[in-house]
């Protein structure tokens, strides 16, 4: 699992493998952020994933997010993680994910600014 963080505040009562909240925004340049963290679901009208805490640092929760894997032909496996090791890490390799009332899923991988799955 990825780990994320999300700011906390000055709580402090939130605690390892405690399921939480992660309020999304997104920013300028259209990647999504979490903005906030809290204990009870977000009303309809928020962005918000469900997540599992890892720890807590200072302000922050370091949170486990639900995207694990990403299936693609065996026969293109090979390319894709090595344009993924190339690319991690800059702007143009990210996942687009899709989410619905905080359940989420990995709808393609984007490597070098191109979706792997056509």
């Amino acid at each position: 699992m990825s780990d994320s963080k999300a700011p906390c505040g000055e709580r402090d009562d939130f605690s390892y493998g405690q399921k939480a909240f992660a309020i999304i925004k997104v920013d300028k340049d259209g990647f999504a952020k979490f903005v906030a963290v809290r204990h009870d679901k977000p009303s309809a009208d928020v962005d918000f994933l469900r997540v599992t805490v890892s720890w807590r640092d200072g302000e922050n929760v370091h949170l486990e997010v639900p995207f694990e894997r990403f299936y693609v032909e065996e026969n293109d496996a090979k390319r894709i993680e090595r344009a993924y090791r190339k690319h991690t890490g800059k702007k143009d390799t990210y996942l687009l994910v899709k989410i619905l009332d905080g359940y989420g899923v990995i709808e393609n991988l984007v490597v070098g600014g191109e979706p792997v799955a056509k």
